[in-house]
């Protein structure tokens, strides 16, 4: 199965709740950035205070391959080997995005906290007190998102928690047919991205995943963040749609290579052999496999042909 997905996010620091939560605004992803210099800091006046990055997302396939027991299970009949995962692209945009935090307390003792991307217009809020409070029984959990003109005390444990919680939305590649694996494409689609976002939105979850790389142990020194990584890219415009259409046409020929292994097991067990191979998907397979290699970015050419290559699940 073939994965593609782009405009992922994941938080590069531990600060509970900012760490759970999905901070890539529609606003946020069209604007242009500008590198980071101290005057930043300061904003209308105002000091900022700034989270540095403690963690990257390049272990993430580590921490798969070590999960040789573990099985995620999709559907009824179709499960995923997280061990087994391998990756042709992995690029990470050190972005930092800039947040408003609000913390408002009400004569009952409820306290809220505020967050509003400064990019977008759209807030989130979480109610402190909610478990107590609903012990009480003097909350409920509506499904409406908030803004900056209905901060009002509803009490939610988190408002418009779907959108809180999107680190990805997947793209999969061809699958066997839905009356040989019993799910579709779409079905898969939406089950393996509700498992990583639920994943990612759990408590603790980062925490957990910087502890196991990045901080030191008794058996274990941390692994700090190699900034001469060629994987860690500029987010520009140009560098993201280069780097984002390149893993689409991957995707694609790893789709059209998945369809003909497909179609020559079939014609080897009818006893066809390849006289039945489509010359059309084999021609536009040899054409995607050449683009693929001769339009692949200069710095994922150079990591591909990196000396210390070793099994950390990247080709």
């Amino acid at each position: 199965m073939t994965i593609y997905t782009r405009d992922r996010y994941m938080p590069g620091f531990v600060h509970e709740p900012l760490s759970r939560i999905a901070l890539k605004s529609d606003m946020l992803m069209a604007s242009a950035a500008v590198p980071f210099s101290d005057d930043l800091r300061t904003q209308h006046g105002q000091e900022i205070k700034c989270l540095p990055f403690t963690h990257t997302p390049f272990p993430l396939l580590s921490l798969c391959r070590q999960m040789s027991d573990t099985y995620w299970h999709v559907g009824p009949t179709f499960r995923i080997k997280p061990s087994t995962v391998m990756a042709t692209m992995m690029a990470a945009y050190p972005v930092l995005v800039p947040v408003y935090l609000v913390e408002h307390e009400l004569q009952d003792t409820a306290s809220f906290t505020v967050i509003l991307e400064a990019a977008d217009s759209w807030g989130y809020y979480i109610n402190d007190d909610y478990f107590r409070l609903l012990a009480q029984g003097r909350v409920s959990v509506p499904s409406t998102r908030a803004t900056t003109d209905s901060l009002l005390p509803v009490s939610p444990v988190i408002n418009a928690i779907q959108y809180m919680k999107t680190f990805t939305n997947i793209t999969i590649g061809p699958l066997a047919p839905k009356a040989t694996i019993g799910i579709t494409r779409d079905n898969v689609t939406g089950a393996v991205s509700k498992l990583i976002n639920d994943i990612a939105f759990s408590e603790g979850a980062m925490a957990a995943y910087e502890n196991r790389f990045f901080s030191d142990s008794a058996a274990r020194p941390s692994q700090p963040i190699d900034w001469d990584d060629l994987r860690i890219r500029e987010f520009t415009m140009g560098e993201v749609w280069m780097n984002s259409m390149w893993a689409k046409l991957d995707a694609q020929r790893h789709g059209i290579g998945q369809l003909l292994r497909r179609v020559k097991e079939h014609s080897d067990e009818s006893g066809q052999g390849e006289r039945v191979l489509p010359s059309p998907l084999r021609s536009a397979h040899e054409w995607i496999d050449k683009e693929t290699n001769d339009d692949r970015p200069a710095w994922l050419k150079q990591w591909h042909n990196r000396p210390d290559k070793k099994d950390d699940g990247f080709t």
